[in-house]
């Protein structure tokens, strides 16, 4: 599936987003200058602008070292997660934001676990190939140091829980092909944390929502393709009967689409 991204900023279209102040258009500017030369993301409450971590590019001002692609290494110490698109060359080197449209978790930039290329495959032949009549789609992986996931729960059986949803496109950590009551506990209680949303295979199976004790299932949540919840990272099953409980990651508004513009990215497939 193609992510929902609305359009990819070229690093001279940088917004200046802290537009109108009491200084006027020399605030504006000095904004717009201040964006230019540290790349980021406006969010939160308060308010607040957060410099995307790692190295700036020294090829082009303004752009991270790591959105450009390069020789592809092994990943170490990082997640790693796979993005198929026939948007390539835009997703080279500008920053990645998410516009309005229609997709199962809402507003979001939508990846596959990086343990496998199938599952990008599968998206690549059924998605593009078949459906957009577009045969020309690439693979592009997203290295997420572990450091910049801050994400992770401090209780270390659930750090392992999430560590290993994070790391396989399908199955669990005790159950195996199907959760066992240890895994469902422990999504209840990872989704209780409001920073991560996780679905299980069972679309229809009611599971922790938010931090006040309500629920919701896979079906309810993607009913109205708005998301919601504000969490950072969404996991669960994709909506096309052919991925079967292959999982997708959806990063949102916020700390997730910092996360993703944080994260090292390299062409890994090219369809020919």
């Amino acid at each position: 599936m193609e992510a929902l991204i609305a359009s990819f900023l070229e690093p001279s279209d940088l917004p200046a987003l802290a537009l109108v102040s009491s200084r006027g258009l020399a605030a504006a500017r000095s904004a717009k200058d201040f964006l230019d030369s540290h790349p980021g993301l406006w969010y939160g409450a308060p308010w607040k602008f957060h410099p995307y971590a790692g190295q700036q590019s020294t090829r082009v001002p303004g752009t991270m070292a790591g959105w450009w692609f390069d020789v592809v290494p092994a990943s170490r110490g990082c997640y790693t997660f796979c993005h198929t698109t026939t948007q390539a060359d835009k997703i080279n080197g500008s920053a990645i934001i998410i516009g309005e449209g229609q997709k199962e978790f809402g507003p979001g930039f939508y990846t596959t676990c990086g343990d496998s290329l199938a599952p990008c495959k599968i998206i690549g032949a059924e998605w593009f190939t078949k459906k957009q009549k577009d045969p020309k789609w690439k693979v592009i992986r997203f290295d997420v140091p572990g450091a910049i996931l801050r994400i992770a729960p401090r209780d270390l059986a659930l750090k392992t829980f999430l560590h290993h949803v994070l790391t396989h496109s399908t199955g669990y950590l005790h159950g195996g092909d199907a959760p066992a009551k240890q895994d469902i506990d422990a999504i209840n209680a990872i989704n209780k944390l409001g920073k991560v949303l996780i679905f299980p295979d069972d679309k229809d199976a009611e599971v922790a929502y938010g931090k006040d004790g309500d629920v919701t299932s896979w079906t309810r949540y993607t009913k109205s393709k708005l998301g919601g919840g504000g969490y950072a990272l969404v996991i669960g099953p994709q909506q096309p009967v052919y991925m079967g409980n292959i999982r997708q990651y959806a990063w949102t508004f916020g700390p997730g689409l910092w996360m993703i513009n944080c994260a090292t990215r390299y062409l890994i497939f090219e369809n020919r």
